[in-house]
């Protein structure tokens, strides 16, 4: 009788897996298939022995599957730039509304409308500005002929 319970639970759990992912469901229900199997060959007769060697074995697969995909999603990759002010400085934006010094206006860069500040003239619409700096959320440009 225990053999089905435990070939039932382990079925249910690997399909289990299919509708949510993670490895836990799948660890388990390897688990139970291989308590199942060994009911099913005599090696265990205890209920209780039973129950601890499908926690012990859910525990294995669960570490055998971390060391594995862990190996496995390493890989090869490569590091890049992620600081964004950093690569964004010395870039060349369009000004979209006139920036005016500390009152700020608009400037699009990327595909994509942010505020901007001027530490000199008025930039009027059109106009295109080189990005020297940020202050929190704010560029901080200047006329892209003053390099």
């Amino acid at each position: 009788m225990m053999v089905w319970i435990y070939l039932g639970l382990g079925i249910v759990a690997l399909l289990l897996e299919l509708v949510l992912p993670g490895g836990i469901a799948a660890a388990f229900g390897l688990a139970c298939l291989m308590v199942s199997a060994a009911l099913a060959l005599g090696w265990i007769e205890s209920p209780a022995t039973a129950f601890m060697l499908c926690g012990v074995f859910s525990v294995a697969w669960s570490a055998l599957m971390v060391s594995v995909l862990g190996r496995i999603s390493r890989g090869d990759h490569s590091v890049s730039e992620t600081d964004e002010d950093v690569q964004a400085f010395g870039q060349i934006a369009t000004v979209v509304r006139p920036v005016n010094g500390d009152e700020g206006g608009r400037i699009r860069f990327h595909g994509s409308d942010w505020p901007a500040i001027s530490r000199g003239p008025t930039l009027e619409s059109e106009v295109k500005v080189k990005i020297v700096g940020r202050e929190n959320l704010i560029w901080v440009v200047e006329p892209e002929e003053a390099t």
